[in-house]
């Protein structure tokens, strides 16, 4: 099954909408693959691998099906483990280079304390928006230990900018 098709099924469902009044009924708790204090990726089906890198933490998903067509990876700092207010702010994107392949990279200021998300995804990859769909609709910022129903979708803050 694509991630498409997954993230579909998951919106379905409903999430947890970070303007809800409080008098709105309950909805489905997320279930997180992978994340931190400030951040989680719901669950996808993808194969998820995560390496330690100094500052950061290297994250890479990648579509079961298509495992020669090149991961996502999503470079974390590591300071996203540290209990910080949420302030989140699309910083930029832009094409770099990595391993010789071209990479869309797209970044994302999640606390003020230096949390801050980097999205890669090749270039020329045949999931290309299917890794956009991901990042902006599957990845959730705020306090996940803390305030697991308030939390916000990265398109939110694409479409404020």
């Amino acid at each position: 099954m694509s991630l498409s098709i997954l993230l579909a099924v998951a919106f379905a469902a409903g999430f947890p909408d970070a303007g809800s009044p409080p008098s709105s009924p309950p909805t489905p708790q997320l279930t997180c693959d992978i994340g931190t204090r400030n951040w989680c990726f719901i669950r996808i089906g993808a194969v998820i691998s995560m390496k330690d890198a100094g500052a950061d933490r290297i994250w890479t998903v990648q579509q079961k099906d298509e495992m020669d067509d090149g991961p996502l990876v999503i470079v974390e700092s590591k300071s996203c483990s540290d209990k910080s207010a949420t302030s989140l702010r699309l910083l930029g994107s832009s094409t770099q280079t990595y391993d010789g392949r071209p990479y869309l990279s797209t970044k994302y200021q999640v606390t003020s304390q230096g949390c801050v998300l980097e999205f890669r995804w090749p270039q020329q990859s045949k999931h290309q928006e299917t890794y956009r769909e991901v990042m902006r609709y599957g990845v959730f910022v705020g306090d996940i230990e803390v305030n697991p129903e308030r939390l916000t979708q990265l398109y939110k803050v694409d479409a404020a900018e």
